[in-house]
């Protein structure tokens, strides 16, 4: 168990906003706790993040997971929020590797069947992707079009939690992604 962080974006009015989404699994009475002003969507993402880990074989231990989003100062709002912190969580539990997750950004709602699902703001969110210089975005499927008309990094769309994890698991797959600005599609890494 350990720490692993991943940048997910709030939208300010049509600004987006990099967070940083950290996540800390250690010992102690199991539960989830969010801090770094999230709006109530953002607090109901604990529930929705362990459901939909659990519903792509992905089961959270039972330990005490702490996310925090920063900068503190800035409102969180929303599910886009979900993926980040699913993302983080499981990195910090030992599900996939941490360090890459470092320079990647993420977005998107995660159902409790584990679906990555689109919210507001992808241009906003894309573009401060872009000027963060970050590797790769992952971000639902359906998204990928208009990330592509307003940035030029790579996007990996995704249409459940257990391709976003792959995406950050294989690392051949995610070399592609980043190499030749391919897209993910239907359980398998296209280029």
């Amino acid at each position: 168990m350990g720490v692993a962080s991943v940048w997910g974006f709030a939208v300010v009015g049509i600004e987006g906003v990099p967070v940083r989404v950290e996540a800390h699994a250690r010992s102690g009475l199991p539960g989830v706790t969010i801090v770094g002003l999230p709006g109530a969507a953002v607090r109901e993402a604990r529930e929705r993040v362990r459901s939909g880990a659990a519903s792509s074989g992905l089961a959270l231990p039972s330990r005490r997971i702490t996310i925090n989003l920063s900068p503190g100062d800035v409102p969180k709002e929303g599910p886009g929020f979900d993926l980040p912190v699913a993302l983080a969580t499981l990195a910090a539990c030992g599900h996939m590797p941490a360090e890459f997750l470092r320079r990647v950004g993420a977005v998107g709602e995660v159902s409790l069947e584990g679906v990555v699902r689109p919210t507001r703001g992808i241009l906003s969110v894309a573009e401060a992707a872009s000027k963060e210089g970050l590797w790769l975005l992952i971000a639902p499927v359906e998204c990928v079009p208009a990330v592509m008309e307003v940035s030029s990094m790579p996007v990996a769309g995704v249409r459940s939690l257990a391709e976003a994890v792959l995406v950050v698991k294989d690392s051949g797959c995610r070399d592609r992604i980043i190499e030749r600005g391919a897209r993910w599609a239907r359980g398998r890494c296209a280029t």
